[in-house]
């Protein structure tokens, strides 16, 4: 196995485990190796997934569960 594709299944990985902060570094070690589309669009999937969150969560404060649980899902998809 490659460093890269070590570096975008680790990623991925942690994106998952909801572990942010380390997939953002393994994706942009990723991009450092081969700054092409595939690593820019993991990388990116970091804020895309964390405006969602923040969504969910500005929804949960209001008092929204039915919006809250909408995003949630759609993001699940």
């Amino acid at each position: 196995m490659s460093l890269l594709c070590l570096f975008l299944s680790q990623g991925a990985v942690k994106f998952h485990q909801g572990k942010l902060d380390k997939a953002k570094e393994l994706f942009l070690k990723a991009i450092e190796l081969k700054p092409d589309d595939t690593c820019s669009y993991a990388y990116l999937l970091i804020p895309y997934f964390y405006s969602h969150y923040v969504l969910a969560r500005i929804y949960l404060e209001e008092g929204k569960l039915e919006e809250a649980k909408i995003v949630r899902l759609w993001k699940e998809q």
